[in-house]
């Protein structure tokens, strides 16, 4: 069976007392930290303040382990796995399942520094193997300014005068962690990993207005009181709680679930769940109460 030694690069480089970008770098320890100077007259930065102190290089992290037949050894922000496997496909499966395991277990006993990690490239019975890259070469966002004005008084119009509603204030909350997602999905390059999850905000924002199915009794019939039909219920919001409930996406469970949340399940998930909040508000704005009140 053939031997891959893949290495994995671990985020972020300055929790490793490595240079990062915008970062000042030093070693956790009593002292003081002092910013650059302000020169608040001109706005002119004039003096530097406290500088990096990057690790020695004698002091840099090392460390081995095993991980489920995976041997791992770490260099600064460098993680060399080596496995045997059938075919490289596989070994970056294994690789991506464990280390995907083992970064978010690290990061609960940091306190606040979160730990990702990317693959830099593979090598098979010491010969190379040639990975994907991913090269940017352009990124394009058309804008359309009038579509933005309307939209922007649109809803400055159903919200004035709206009272506060604790329902709709949860589901807006729950819209603004799918929108953070989807941002970091589609700008970061970590789509697959975040499709599962993102896809669970955009569920919940359209859930805690439509009912959850998993213990709410009038999730079948709630939709019509502020005018949805059967139809729409059938086409757009049965399909979404079917993703929900079959693929245990609830909870990330499956570790299928990544796989089987496709970015169209999650542009899908963002419009209805759109589209409900709108008709929530216009129904509150009609009737003068919220759905608990019915």
């Amino acid at each position: 069976m053939p031997r891959y030694e893949v290495v994995v690069t671990l985020e972020p480089p300055k929790i490793f007392g490595l240079p990062e970008e915008h970062w000042t770098i030093v070693e956790a320890a009593p002292s003081h930290h002092y910013s650059p100077t302000l020169d608040f007259r001109t706005h002119n930065i004039v003096g530097h303040g406290t500088l990096s102190r990057y690790r020695e290089y004698d002091d840099r992290l090392t460390a081995t382990f095993v991980v489920n037949n995976i041997e791992c050894q770490i260099d600064d922000n460098f993680l060399h796995a080596i496995l045997e496997a059938n075919n490289v496909s596989e070994a970056l499966m294994l690789i991506s399942q464990e280390i995907g395991r083992l970064c978010p277990l690290v990061s609960t006993f940091l306190g606040g520094s979160h730990l990702s990690f990317g693959i830099l490239q593979a090598v098979q019975d010491g010969a190379p193997v040639p990975l994907s890259p991913r090269v940017t070469l352009m990124r394009v966002h058309a804008y359309n300014l009038s579509s933005l004005k309307e939209a922007i008084l649109n809803a400055s119009d159903m919200l004035d005068g709206l009272p506060t509603d604790e329902r709709l204030d949860q589901a807006l909350r729950y819209f603004v962690n799918g929108g953070t997602l989807y941002r970091l999905m589609t700008e970061q390059g970590v789509g697959q990993v975040l499709e599962a999850p993102c896809f669970l905000e955009f569920w919940k924002a359209m859930a805690k207005i439509v009912g959850d199915p998993s213990g709410e009794k009038d999730h079948q019939s709630r939709y019509k009181k502020f005018g949805l039909d059967k139809e729409y219920y059938d086409r757009a919001i049965r399909p979404l709680h079917n993703i929900r409930n079959r693929f245990g996406v609830a909870h990330i469970a499956s570790v299928d679930a990544p796989a089987v949340v496709s970015l169209k399940d999650v542009g899908q998930c963002q419009a209805v769940a759109g589209q409900v909040i709108q008709r929530y508000v216009k129904f509150l704005r009609k009737s003068g109460k919220n759905l608990g009140d019915h």
